[in-house]
């Protein structure tokens, strides 16, 4: 998807979390059209900031698209989860992507061109899935959060 909007001539802020030679590559390609952003995605205040330096940078956010996840490292039934586990998730998936909404659509309605804000999912949210109901569920209020703040 990257490469995709590379080639629509966009400027691009990635959050890498473990795929940074992945995207090293894709910068290289870029031609400094790319930014490389690595933060915890639990501390809003490094959401905050990168936004703030992302903006900076390429004065302005017209477009955001948003695919955080957190790695299912072991798959568990749903009453095996630890509480742990569930919040994490959850922050991962669903409130670290509100936050970034939240925030970054402050600085998109300073700008006056054409504004778009994207989502990537999960097909599991569609069909559920063995084991990981803990991610579905957080990827499917995210889903619903997005349509919500369409309409808005």
């Amino acid at each position: 998807m990257t490469k995709a909007l590379i080639t629509e001539k966009m400027e691009i802020g990635l959050h890498y979390n473990s795929t940074k030679n992945n995207l090293l590559e894709i910068k290289k390609r870029s031609k400094n059209k790319v930014e490389l952003f690595k933060f915890d995605l639990t501390n809003l205040s490094k959401i905050n900031n990168l936004l703030k330096k992302f903006n900076n940078k390429f004065n302005g956010i017209t477009d955001l698209v948003y695919c955080a996840t957190f790695p299912i490292k072991r798959r568990k039934f749903f009453v095996d989860l630890s509480y742990n586990e569930i919040l994490r998730m959850t922050y991962i998936n669903y409130l670290s992507a509100m936050f970034c909404f939240k925030e970054a659509i402050k600085i998109m309605k300073l700008s006056k061109t054409k504004k778009t804000l994207t989502y990537v999912s999960s097909y599991a949210t569609k069909t559920g899935g063995n084991k990981i109901s803990h991610y579905v569920s957080s990827k499917s209020a995210i889903e619903s959060l997005f349509r919500s703040i369409q309409k808005e």
